[in-house]
């Protein structure tokens, strides 16, 4: 059981890691001339994330215990990837609604 927890663990943190860098290195891309801009709001998000998730996680280990935090943990993972999906159908959106020439 532990190997697996360890494995799952790992596996875990190579997915945020791959979502992190995609997520940073697609902003710059589509930023422009702005990327000094992104780069700010970047930071500011991932620390506002930070806040969130340490506040969130320390109620959820005191309310219910590790359960909790597992539970509370797992849902904002999935949260986090709300932004990319918005921006990504939007992007789609866009593109078909361009005319051709």
């Amino acid at each position: 059981p532990g190997c697996f927890s360890v494995l799952l663990f790992a596996a875990a943190a190579c997915t945020v890691a791959t979502r992190t860098v995609a997520g940073t290195v697609y902003g710059f891309q589509v930023s422009g001339d702005l990327g000094r801009e992104v780069g700010s709001i970047r930071a500011a998000t991932n620390q506002v994330g930070y806040l969130v998730g340490s506040v969130l996680g320390g109620l959820a280990l005191a309310v219910g215990g590790f359960s909790a935090l597992a539970v509370v943990f797992g849902g904002l993972f999935v949260a986090s990837t709300l932004p990319y999906v918005c921006v990504r159908r939007t992007c789609r959106t866009r593109l078909a609604l361009q005319p051709t020439l």
